[in-house]
């Protein structure tokens, strides 16, 4: 089992977020979270990767309890993007290279690059990308189109 949740129970003060939550993921399963504003994903998120410390219950990661494991060590084994509140917006390379934070040492390798450009294929996002690189730096640049396939279709945030 790579993650288990058991009995996970939260309070902000006196009011109760999370109740008695469990269960389990297996190596190869999707989990989703669904639920409307405020009932408390983002709260179980950070209670699974100890961000927050729940009242009651336990989060074992490969048998291994997230609450006595260090911050580095949870960063290696879980994957978390938090919420921002902000006018500017990640684009999707940006965001999963953010994922592969705790697997980079001083800068951004190809491999690094390479486990992006597979997650971006895997999951479908978007536009190809071309990796150059200016001074050792990477920058990632949309593919170019062909012209008439451009000519054809309007810029994603042109208004029909």
């Amino acid at each position: 089992m790579i993650l288990e949740v058991n009995g996970l129970s939260f309070a902000y003060k006196s009011r109760d977020v999370l109740r008695n939550i469990r269960f389990n993921v297996e190596r190869g399963e999707v989990l989703a979270i669904l639920g409307p504003n405020g009932v408390g994903k983002t709260t179980l998120l950070k209670c699974i990767n100890a961000i927050l410390r729940p009242c009651a219950g336990s989060v074992l990661v490969d048998s291994e309890s997230v609450f006595s494991l260090g911050s580095t060590e949870i960063a290696h084994r879980i994957g978390y993007v938090a919420q921002r509140a902000e006018a500017s917006r990640l684009i999707a390379f940006d965001a999963i290279l953010m994922g592969r934070r705790p697997h980079i040492d001083w800068k951004v390798s190809d491999r690094d690059l390479a486990i992006v450009d597979g997650a971006i294929k895997l999951l479908d996002l978007g536009l190809p990308v071309e990796i150059h690189y200016y001074k050792g730096y990477p920058l990632i640049l949309p593919l170019e189109r062909d012209r008439k396939e451009d000519e054809s279709c309007p810029a994603p945030s042109a208004k029909p």
